[in-house]
């Protein structure tokens, strides 16, 4: 178990102490709480202004207060020369003079000089870099934009009170100190492109609404740009309930469906292919080669899925590139059948799981999950003001099964499917929430104690980094860096 894992499972034990401690004083707490939350979302287009905005500031006053973000890891490198070059106004620059010499990781050097991951990330980066002329503006722009998607997409499916509720902890999570905050490499774009997805659903179904289906359309350009395989295999669910309820519609209304969904779709979809093979075409000389592709024709050894064959060896100019793509890349390629590919899944899906919900929220997805396997729960208490969360399930499956098959796997690449697995999170907890006599008292000190101790533990790692509470990898590179620039 990580030392943050063990913080936050400690952080909560104090305070689930404190609450049973004082059951009269966390009940009168949770209910005050939750009218508040009621009275906030009943607003719901100020309320996602309040989320996005709020988030937003505060994770630039974290940032320029206490831990301004410095880029460490390889692929954050890759996606600032990305975000310069967009920034520039050019999909991709010319090959360098002498490149032999100045090849790195996940950077093509030729056919031309960018880098090889999908152009989304870097395109964000690059608008903050724009409109403000910092380039973490970008970050914080997105996770601003995806806490603010979260709670639409919550409400489409929760009541608002619990769509606010699951957003506020999202913000804490993943919005305000999260990685996707503190570092280059992203997945709020990713996640807010599924959040809009799955959102929209419901307004297609219910209203055949072209709104919807242009949000919809706009959740697919996010994930396409981003994580282009998890956002198939998250689109993959909502293509065939569409399908579905297309071909079952009443006569007469199948060319309404048509004209109203599936062609506002099909259009910006269409132009979405037609920019990447654009973008490809700058890149790597031809329109049907993604950067990523190309770099792992050049480079990689190890393919990204762990039943395609390991490629032979290509000559290396430099012998850090080589013991990369011989070790660190090799990941999961390889495994044997049977209990170590079991293990293997099962720990990458407890990973996953913690990174996108964090110690305390994950604790709550399998607690609330087994809670509902007890057949009075199950049978006789489904809560009024939810829909069925079997599409949001069924997208969270889906990419699950895309995870299993990739060499690696880090949380921000299943970001696609962030929202779905909100939307199964906080149906389950408002159904254990529904329960009656003692379930609902103690659903009640559970919610109090939740929020109070991610609050602590928010407050408390911003204070210890205030107060000069160790440095990461990335501002002692920068302070290296600016060591070396400041000579002769």
């Amino acid at each position: 178990m990580s030392e943050t894992a063990v913080i936050e499972y400690m952080a909560l034990g104090w305070v689930v102490l404190l609450t049973a401690a004082a059951p009269r004083w966390t009940r009168v707490l949770y209910v005050r709480c939750m009218w508040a939350l009621g009275r906030v979302a009943a607003r719901p287009r100020l309320t996602m202004l309040l989320l996005g905005a709020g988030t937003a500031a505060t994770a630039a006053a974290l940032a320029y207060f206490v831990h301004w973000p410095q880029p460490s890891a390889h692929d954050e490198f890759a996606y600032l020369l990305g975000a310069e070059t967009f920034a520039g106004g050019e999909l991709t620059r010319p090959t360098p003079p002498t490149w032999e010499h100045f090849e790195t990781f996940h950077v093509l050097m030729e056919p031309s000089y960018a880098p090889k991951y999908p152009p989304g990330q870097s395109l964000m980066l690059a608008l903050g870099m724009v409109l403000t002329g910092q380039i973490r503006a970008g970050l914080w722009i997105s996770v601003g934009a995806m806490i603010a998607a979260m709670f639409w997409m919550l409400a489409q499916w929760v009541p608002r009170r619990f769509a606010l509720l699951g957003a506020i902890l999202l913000a804490m999570h993943l919005g305000i100190r999260g990685p996707w905050v503190q570092t280059f490499y992203g997945g709020a774009v990713a996640a807010t492109g599924g959040a809009l997805m799955i959102g929209a659903v419901p307004g297609i179904l219910a209203r055949r609404s072209t709104l919807a289906a242009l949000t919809l359309a706009a959740g697919l350009v996010m994930v396409g740009l981003t994580r282009p395989f998890e956002g198939l295999m998250a689109s993959l669910p909502v293509a065939v309930l569409l399908l579905a309820a297309w071909l079952r519609a009443p006569r007469g209304q199948g060319l309404r469906f048509a004209v109203r969904v599936a062609l506002p779709i099909a259009v910006v979809v269409g132009a979405l292919v037609g920019w990447l093979a654009l973008h490809n075409a700058a890149v790597t000389g031809s329109p049907t080669t993604l950067p990523y592709a190309e770099y792992d024709a050049r480079y990689s050894i190890y393919p990204p899925f762990i039943f395609q064959e390991a490629a032979p060896a290509p000559h290396y100019r430099h012998e850090v590139l080589e013991s990369f793509m011989l070790h660190f890349q090799r990941g999961e390629h390889g495994i044997e059948l049977g209990m170590p590919l079991v293990r293997m899944l099962l720990s990458r899906y407890w990973q996953l799981l913690g990174g996108l919900l964090g110690p305390i929220l994950r604790g709550l997805l399998v607690t609330c999950s087994l809670l509902t396997l007890i057949p009075r729960l199950r049978r006789r208490y489904s809560p009024s003001g939810s829909r069925s969360a079997a599409l949001p399930a069924a997208v969270l499956l889906s990419v699950a099964i895309g995870a299993s098959f990739t060499t690696y796997a880090a949380p921000h690449y299943a970001a696609p499917g962030a929202g779905a697995l909100m939307v199964v999170l906080m149906a389950l907890w408002r159904r254990v929430l529904a329960s009656p006599g003692q379930g609902r008292r103690w659903g009640a000190a559970a919610t109090v104690a939740i929020v109070l101790a991610l609050t602590g533990i928010t407050a408390e790692r911003a204070s210890k980094r205030w107060l000069g509470g160790g440095r990461d990898l990335g501002e002692v590179r920068a302070d290296v860096n600016a060591g070396l620039l400041s000579k002769p």
